[in-house]
């Protein structure tokens, strides 16, 4: 059935008026804000004088009459019920569309004499040439105008245009076979769907990272048509790119997935685009000209490429992809962005063959971070009803290697957990290995006990070679060439192992090698006796390894005799597993035997500091409950023992942990701390607040100094019954009330409640009855009262309850605490505490001066900008700023500050969405909507930020986001007209937009820069042939040189977030020539960007000449020079800087090699106990097993040579733990 047959026989009124509208809105302008009166809510028709109406312009109207009868249409529009001569006092039919539209005109036209009106007439049948002469003539009599719109001109709008083909598919179920936008949106809905589908990407529980914002922010502020997202196999590429799909698509962007296999048969951007829509849209027609006009319509394009890695020739596909930037699609690139996921050993080979100035940009997703991991984990738990304390989770996530497809076959068996205590992660890593090694086996058409045996085969010789990372051609020289062929088809696959770029074997990640290589150790030590096997059982670097292979077994005594003797790490770890396997009379036996060993051992300071460490690692990562027995006779001096007896629930081991800290603790926070102690809470909270309000009143915590512990501790434990304990236990202790009234207080305000609250009130009164002694000149406070203002204004202050907020709000309204409640309000995420901060924050703003220090602060507050290193906002506080800002009779200030609050806060898309409801006529936050709206690249904003930029030279600074052909020219215009105020706008226009278009502008319009030296630096930066040739020129030309290249760091953007990342090689090189004219202020910038960056070698290449003599000894010292360092640090006892130290030589041009020889020459000249430390410090950094030797060649003076062979024998072991070479 065609078009016009399906529309004419349509006698639904209510449907054809929905068809009709949507045609007179596109094919009509001036209708394009028709309102339709004759249907309700609900789609049904109902009475209405006319049918739908529009205001076209300040004077013009137009009426609308839709109809569907054919039985008589002459009636239904012309009929007239006063030329009725019927037998009825009524003429029963009702008066003719027209006449009655004509009658509404007229009313209208008594109120408003000047208004003209167009009426149109609109029916799915066809109109006789008769007809149409009468009603127009009907029309005419009565000075209106009149459109006829019938079947013919309704079926050749949806026959012949795109949009109409869109209502045709929608409302009447013919295909569409013209592309319009609204058919690539919906499209774009299907494919992204199947994306999911294909790639095994569940929506419901897709994990985002903080890092996909980064990333978003990166893609979007690039000028270039392709960026890369690198990573190995499941670090999350495909999740990203599918997040940033949906993100565009919620925004109402476009985006599509293009399959490899239609990249590898287009000629260009724009085929591959309309060859992926046909694959959904099979009948679909190409336009270009339409295709071009869409991409135009709609702010911007996403394209997504996945799964290339696996392709046939994955670098011929990505070459393919980069070329297409000069060919495709001219003058609309900038409105489409291309995500292409690739691994790094494809990336890695493009970035090294490109020259030094790519036309691609990319971003490297990570591994998987703590946050990431544990965020995901808790989610899973929380869906499985499952409880877990944040430490517990932590863990899982470092068991679960951080990486998400462990979490997810985690996932997978989270269901059948009773206990996460009881859990053996190596079985799950397992069940991996063996579900990926079926899958290959199944690609391949092979045995899977082939590719198993060969994996064994492989973990056998690096376990006996003690090689975990050797190369591929080590690889062949160990392994016959039908193993290595099976290995192969596990390096394609990459899921478990790889052969880097640098040609190593690479395992996926750590936990995945161990749980293989600790398969291949079960197979070599089957049920030997281990001292048999004494080259691999008593290597501490092997100890994990050796734990997991033994995890199920029971060993005999003899065994346990011999690893407790070699490496004691195994057997605590043993005990562990025994214990978690419910195998409780082992379980005895093995703690009847660590207790003895404890006894002989380590009683008597047999065992180094380090092993010792090491076996309270392992303890602290698991629940024991023996943990007392299990630590016998353990160091007391040891305040990582202390921390892991609590975290076990041994509530005096926390108050010795605590004592280990001096100052005021919650001042600067403790992330272990922290997390150990919600532990405690959510394990032992009972048995621990009975033991802290048992202790509070025991003499042995009488000293001022024991009492502040258990004041800490009863902080932390944030427990509305320890207010009133903690207070009387402050009364009681009468000689040290003012000394410890800061512990008190803050003690007391962690955990009081509505029946407490007197508590707090007392507490603050008595903070209040202080006398203030004023500041010291160095400004920090003189006097207890200052001290502990000082002191809670430094503490966290971010758990406090909503009862715990409205009750300090009653006290602040009283005047009691004031200053101190402010300074607790300000970190709080409540909705009081918020509401309070604000109002503040307007206030100061009203009185203080614009360039006062106040005033500059609070605009810089970022407390509630995750990306800027502050806190997440609760839903609830979130929603709240937004309805402060979005309600415009509040006071302008005090919605400013919601509002950059709420931005801070905000997550992408919900920012694009709540900055679009911001509207012109708002004054207060329009401008800066649009400012906001134009740097996360809304091209949508692109009118509006060019009506507003003269006015608000600001705006400059986002151009780059929503660069298009339409704001160079505007830009352009300015230029012209010199419109530029700050050469500081214009700088920053031509370090972020396109090369080529700055290019463009310094070379046309140079005179406009003024300075010389403006246009000079910002020609090298551009850094394009040309624009160095204009920097040459300018350079010969000045008799001032010297001042052409002040502040150049500034205008290269050193130091500057979001500028110091696009500082290259290439635009580095544009400096070259001119290094001589640079103070020596600006090299020691550029030098340290250069550290930042990893150029290294260029640093050393190109400014190494021309730094000051301190400045070549802090970026390039020499072996005399790092040896002068050490010997600071021996003779200032500082040996807690080394670790940083250490870490910063490679920078400063100081490799391993280097670093070992300038080690033994210290060895030579240095004989002191401390420079020992020193040594052995940096040895445990950065050595090596075969750097062992070193530490016989120390010649230590006479007097320490117990403390000496204590520090050798930790020192030793240290580095035989950490490195296997």
């Amino acid at each position: 059935m065609t078009t016009s047959e399906k529309l004419k026989n349509i006698t639904d009124r209510a449907l054809f008026e929905r068809i009709a509208a949507s045609i007179l809105r596109v094919k009509f302008p001036q209708l394009a804000n028709l309102i339709e009166a004759g249907v309700n809510e609900k789609g049904e028709t109902i009475k209405s004088p006319v049918d739908g109406f529009s205001k076209s312009s300040n004077d013009e109207f137009c009426y609308i009459e839709y109809t569907t009868d054919d039985s008589n249409l002459k009636e239904k529009w012309l009929h007239d019920p006063q030329l009725y001569k019927g037998k009825k006092k009524k003429d029963p039919k009702p008066e003719g569309d027209l006449l009655k539209a004509i009658t509404e005109a007229k009313k209208t036209k008594i109120l408003l004499t000047e208004s003209k009106f167009t009426i149109y007439l609109v029916t799915n049948q066809k109109v006789d040439s008769d007809l149409f002469t009468l009603a127009n003539k009907t029309a005419d009599n009565e000075d209106v105008k009149l459109e006829i719109i019938e079947l013919s001109i309704l079926s050749d709008f949806l026959d012949h245009t795109a949009y109409g083909h869109w209502i045709r598919k929608t409302l009447l179920g013919i295909e569409a076979e013209l592309l319009s936008t609204q058919l690539f949106k919906d499209i774009s809905l299907k494919n992204k769907k199947n994306y999911a589908s294909d790639f095994s990407i569940n929506p419901k529980i897709l994990h985002t990272r903080n890092e996909f914002e980064t990333i978003l922010d990166e893609l979007n502020s690039s000028d270039s048509l392709v960026h890369f997202i690198t990573g190995e196999s499941g670090m999350g590429k495909s999740s990203l790119a599918y997040w940033l799909m949906d993100n565009y698509i919620s925004s109402e962007k476009v985006s599509l997935k293009i399959s490899p296999e239609v990249v590898s048969n287009s000629i260009n951007l724009e085929t591959a685009i309309f060859d992926q829509l046909k694959l959904h849209h099979r009948n679909l027609f190409y336009d270009e000209n339409q295709f071009q006009s869409i991409i135009k319509e709609v702010s911007s394009i996403l394209i997504i490429i996945d799964d290339i890695n696996t392709s046939s020739n994955p670098r011929k596909l990505i070459e393919k992809i980069i070329s297409w930037k000069s060919n495709s699609i001219d003058g609309n690139l900038l409105r489409i962005k291309i995500v292409c996921p690739i691994w790094p050993i494809h990336f890695n080979y493009f970035q090294s063959a490109t020259n030094e100035n790519p036309s691609f940009t990319y971003s490297s997703l990570k591994e998987y971070r703590d946050f990431d991991s544990t965020l995901h984990i808790k989610n899973v738990l929380v869906q499985a009803n499952i409880p877990a304390s944040k430490f517990q989770i932590k863990e899982l996530s470092s068991k679960l290697a951080h990486d998400p497809l462990l979490i997810d076959l985690f996932t997978s068996v989270v269901s059948k957990i009773e206990d996460l205590n009881n859990i053996f992660f190596q079985s799950i890593i397992g069940t991996y290995i063996k579900k990926n090694i079926n899958e290959i086996a199944y690609n391949l058409n092979v045995l899977e006990i082939n590719l198993t045996e060969s994996l064994c085969e492989l973990g056998n010789l690096m376990l006996f070679n003690k090689n975990f990372t050797p190369s591929y051609e080590e690889l062949k020289s160990w392994i016959n060439p039908d193993t290595l062929k099976k290995l192969d088809s596990l390096f394609v696959n990459r899921k478990l192992v790889s052969i880097s770029g640098e040609n190593m074997v690479l395992f996926r990640h750590d936990r995945v090698r161990d749980v293989i290589l600790s398969n291949s150790l079960q197979n070599i030590i089957k049920d030997d006796v281990l001292a048999i096997h004494a080259f691999l059982m008593s290597d501490p670097y092997l100890s994990n390894i050796i734990s997991l292979s033994i995890s199920k077994r029971e060993l005999k005594e003899n065994d346990i005799q011999y690893l407790l003797s070699v490496n004691p790490t195994v057997v605590f770890s043993h005990l562990l597993d025994a214990k978690k396997g419910h195998n409780n009379i082992y379980y005895s036996f093995l703690l009847t035997m660590v207790r003895k060993w404890n006894l002989e051992n380590i009683k008597e300071n047999k065992v180094s500091s380090s092993v010792i460490h090491h076996i309270l690692l392992q303890l602290f990562y698991s629940d024991a409950e023996d943990i007392m027995l299990i630590t016998e006779h353990f160091p007391e001096d040891n305040h990582f023992l202390h921390l892991t007896r609590f975290k076990n629930g041994n509530t005096i081991s926390g108050l010795k942990y605590l004592s280990v800290f001096a100052d005021f603790e919650p001042t600067y926070g403790n992330k272990q701390r922290e997390e150990t102690m919600e532990h405690v809470r959510s394990k032992f909270y009972a048995v621990t607040e009975k033991n802290i309000i048992k202790y509070l009143f025991d003499s042995q915590f009488e000293s001022s100094k024991s009492i502040r512990f258990l004041y800490l501790l009863s902080g932390y434990w944030k427990s509305e019954n320890l207010a009133e304990y903690i207070y009387k236990s402050w009364l009681k202790n009468e000689n040290h009330k003012e000394s410890n009234l800061l512990y008190a207080l803050w003690a007391i305000l962690q955990c009081f409640g509505e029946k407490s609250s007197t508590y707090a009130k007392y507490i603050l009164q008595e903070w209040e009855a202080l006398q203030v002694e004023g500041e010291e000149r160095s400004g920090f406070p003189k006097g207890i009262k200052n001290n502990i203002t000082y002191s809670i204004s430094k503490c966290k202050w971010d758990m406090l309850n909503d009862d715990q907020i409205n009750l300090l709000e009653k006290f602040k309204k009283r005047k009691i605490g004031e200053e101190i409640i402010h300074n607790i309000f300000y970190k709080q995420d409540s909705i009081v505490a918020l509401k309070y901060t604000l109002l503040r924050k307007a206030e100061i703003k009203r009185v203080a001066h614009p360039h006062s220090t106040a005033s500059l602060m609070i605009s810089l507050d970022k407390t509630w900008s995750p990306k800027d290193h502050g806190k997440q906002l609760s839903l609830n506080s979130h929603a709240f700023l937004k309805t402060i800002w979005s309600n415009r009779k509040k006071e302008k200030n005090l919605r400013k500050y919601s509002f950059y609050d709420w931005c801070d806060s905000a997550s992408q898309t919900e920012l694009l969405s709540g900055l679009k409801e911001v509207l012109p006529a708002d004054k207060t936050l329009f401008v800066e909507s649009i400012y906001k709206r134009a740097r996360v690249g809304d091209y949508s904003v692109e009118e509006v930020v060019l009506k507003l930029l003269v006015k608000y030279p600001r705006l400059l600074s986002v151009l780059p986001n929503i660069w298009s052909d339409k704001i160079k020219c505007e830009v352009e215009i300015l230029l012209c007209n010199n419109k530029f105020f700050d050469f500081e706008d214009i700088k920053d226009l031509m370090n972020f937009i396109p090369e080529s278009d700055a290019e463009y502008y310094l070379l046309k319009y140079q005179n406009i820069f003024g300075h010389d030296d403006v246009l000079l630096q910002i020609a090298l930066y551009v850094a394009t042939d040309e624009t160095r040739k204009l920097a040459a020129d300018i350079f010969l030309k000045s008799d001032k040189k010297d001042e052409l290249f002040r502040f150049t760091q500034f205008t290269y953007g050193c130091y500057e977030l979001g500028k110091e990342e696009k500082i290259t090689i290439h635009k580095l090189n544009s400096l070259i020539p001119y290094l001589g004219y640079f103070d020596e202020s600006s090299i020691n910038v550029f030098a340290s960007q250069c550290q930042r960056s990893g150029y290294i070698e260029w640093s050393k290449n190109n400014l190494y000449s021309f730094m000051i003599e301190a400045d070549k000894k802090d970026f390039f010292p020499t072996d005399d020079d790092v040896i002068l360092e050490l010997k600071e640090f021996s003779l200032s006892s500082k040996i807690h800087w080394v670790d940083d130290w250490c870490k910063r030589l490679e920078k400063r041009g100081v490799d391993y090699l280097r670093f070992i020889s300038i080690l033994s020459k210290f060895a030579k000249y240095e004989n002191s106990l401390f420079g020992l430390m020193v040594f052995g410090r940096c040895l445990e950094i950065i050595g090596k097993r075969k750097d062992i030797e070193l530490l016989d060649s120390y010649c230590l003076e006479t007097g320490y040579l117990f403390e000496a062979e204590e520090l050798i024998r930790d020192t030793k072991y240290t580095i035989m733990r950490n490195t296997l070479i």
